[in-house]
């Protein structure tokens, strides 16, 4: 950013009797307002992990200042993980390639970019394996010979879990006194590992009654279910990560 400066002077003068008045101006003074301003982000393309998971992590860096910052150096700490060789890749926004060097040292990968132009992002990704089954925190640095040094906060990495998600719907907004009825129940497990013995409650209506051929299916096919007063319950052996489950309960209002 450049800034512009000048002055002016105003005075007075007596010729002959007679007040004149001038005006003079100054030259025109410029001065470049260098900013410098880098924005560090890290990101891994899974928020938990089991043993044996090779997870992508990612760091954007961007120049939001007006001028070029030089020698930038990234420290990012892996303790408790293994960097997989020849995983290291960066590029711009616009998909230019950059080489970045880079070394690894006790835990420390430091990542050194020779320069980044104002506004530009570039985007360096590599891969590594957690070497515990334990929540991995890492401190995350940057700074260039025009920046001071500047720490950013990463979201931990969890290890292995099982995480299940219910939806209910029904087959109909409106019904009517015994027309057929449906309550549709959607699990997914969103966790890495598996969930064993999933047991599923579920609340009917007091006047719901099922359906004596096909009251309960899994997946289209019937199961096996206990009803206790208007509390239906289920036994679900296993549900595998990223599995999707559909239970149907048909039935009907019968007053």
């Amino acid at each position: 950013m450049e800034i512009k400066s000048m002055a002016k002077i105003k005075y007075s003068y007596d010729l002959d009797g007679i007040n004149l008045q001038e005006l003079s101006e100054s030259n025109v003074v410029k001065t470049e307002v260098r900013k410098f301003n880098l924005l560090l982000k890290k990101l891994t393309n899974q928020e938990y992990f089991k043993l044996g998971d090779i997870i992508t992590c990612t760091l954007i860096v961007s120049n939001l200042g007006n001028y070029k910052n030089t020698n930038v150096v990234i420290n990012d700490n892996l303790l408790n993980q293994e960097l997989i060789d020849y995983s290291i890749k960066a590029t711009t926004l616009e998909n230019n390639k950059v080489n970045p060097s880079y070394s690894l040292d006790n835990n420390n990968l430091k990542i050194i970019i020779d320069e980044i132009y104002p506004q530009e992002v570039i985007i360096i990704t590599y891969k590594i394996k957690p070497l515990k089954q334990t929540q991995i925190e890492s401190l995350t640095t940057i700074q260039s010979d025009e920046t001071a040094l500047a720490e950013i906060n990463n979201n931990p990495l969890k290890h292995g879990y099982a995480k299940i998600e219910c939806i209910k719907a029904v087959s109909d907004d409106v019904t009517f006194i015994n027309t057929d009825l449906t309550y549709i129940l959607s699990l997914v497990n969103k966790g890495n590992i598996a969930a064993y013995n999933v047991e599923v409650y579920d609340e009917l209506p007091i006047t719901f009654e099922l359906d004596s051929y096909n009251p309960v299916t899994l997946n289209n096919n019937l199961i096996n279910y206990q009803l206790e007063g208007n509390i239906l319950k289920l036994l679900i052996p296993a549900i595998e990560p990223n599995a999707i489950l559909d239970i149907k309960v048909n039935g009907r209002i019968i007053k």
